[in-house]
C-alpha cells in the first residue's frame, strides 16, 4: 500500500515538473519571437527610411572592455629636444605643446600623407596619434591618440591639432595623455548593432544614412583631481547627401552621447 502511494507521489510530481519545463520553454520561444520580431522590425524600419549599415562590419567586435584611468601629460623641455624646425612653447600648465613650424609641411587632403610622416617623424610620441577629422572651414587637421588601436573621441585632451593655409601647415596643438591604466573588472559591451538601434530609437539617424564603419573607441566619463575616466564607445561614421558626420553610444549601457558637430568636418573611418 505505501509502495502505491509513493509511486502515485512520484507520478504528480513528474507530471509537475514536465508541465513546469513545458512552460520553460513555451516562454522561450515566446521570448525569441519577440526578439526576432523585434530585430525583424527594425531591419524592415531601416529599409524603409533608405537606411544602408552593410558597408560596416557590424559582425566582428570585441564582446567586453575595461574602463581606463589616464593622466594629462605634463612635458617639459626635454622631452622636446629632439623637435627641430618649430618655434614652440609650453601652455596651460605644461599639458599642452603650442608650436609654430617653420618647415614646409604640405596639407593634401583627404589622405595628408606628407603630414602623417611628418608626425610620424617630428612630434613628441607622434606614432601615438592617428588621423581623425578635417575641417575646411577653421582648416583644422585634427589627430587622435590611440589606446591599442581603439581612438580618444570627441574630447579636448589626447589631440593633436593643426592649422593650415594655403596648402601648408604653419602650426599645431598637442594635448597627451599618460599612464593609461585598465580599471579593475571587464564589462560585457552591447554590440554595435545594437548601439545603432539605440541611435535609432532616438531619433538621432536621419533617413538615407548610410553607414560607413563603426568602431569601438573611449570617450571621458568623469575628470578626477588624480585622474580621468574613460569608458567604451561604439562610434559610427555616417554619411548623409555626401556629408559624413559621426554618432557615438555607451557600449556598455547603450546611452546615446552627442558631441558638437560642423558640417565642414570631414570624418575619416580609419581606427
Amino acid at each position: 500500500m505505501e509502495w502505491r502511494k509513493t509511486l502515485v507521489i512520484f507520478v504528480v510530481v513528474f507530471m509537475l515538473l514536465d508541465v513546469y519545463l513545458l512552460f520553460l520553454l513555451y516562454m522561450k520561444q515566446q521570448e525569441n519571437e519577440l526578439d526576432a520580431l523585434s530585430h525583424t522590425s527594425f531591419e524592415d524600419s531601416l529599409v524603409e527610411r533608405g537606411i544602408k549599415i552593410d558597408q560596416a562590419d557590424f559582425k566582428t567586435f570585441p564582446k567586453q572592455a575595461h574602463y581606463l584611468s589616464a593622466h594629462y601629460k605634463q612635458f617639459a623641455l626635454k622631452d622636446l629636444k629632439s623637435l627641430t624646425k618649430q618655434k614652440f612653447q609650453l601652455v596651460d600648465n605644461n599639458k599642452m605643446i603650442s608650436s609654430d613650424i617653420t618647415d614646409e609641411v604640405k596639407a593634401e587632403a583627404p589622405n595628408f600623407t606628407v603630414l602623417k610622416s611628418y608626425v610620424a617623424n617630428n612630434i613628441y610620441q607622434g606614432a601615438s596619434y592617428h588621423l581623425s577629422t578635417y575641417d575646411k572651414t577653421t582648416n583644422e587637421i585634427v589627430f587622435s591618440q590611440h589606446y591599442k588601436t581603439k581612438r580618444f573621441v570627441f574630447g579636448e585632451e589626447a589631440k593633436l591639432i593643426f592649422h593650415y593655409e594655403k596648402g601648408y601647415v604653419k602650426s599645431y596643438q598637442q594635448t597627451l595623455l599618460t599612464d593609461i591604466t585598465p580599471l579593475e573588472g571587464s564589462n560585457d559591451l552591447i554590440s554595435p548593432l545594437q548601439g545603432f538601434e539605440s541611435l535609432f530609437q532616438n531619433n538621432k539617424v536621419a533617413d538615407k544614412t548610410t553607414v560607413l564603419d563603426v568602431q569601438l573607441g573611449y570617450y571621458i566619463l568623469g575628470e578626477l583631481e588624480s585622474s580621468n575616466v574613460y569608458m567604451p564607445v561604439w562610434y559610427y561614421t555616417v554619411e548623409v547627401n555626401g556629408q559624413k558626420s559621426q554618432l557615438m553610444v555607451d557600449a556598455i549601457e547603450g546611452q546615446v552621447l552627442t558631441a558638437d558637430m560642423s558640417n565642414d568636418t570631414e570624418y575619416t573611418t580609419a581606427s
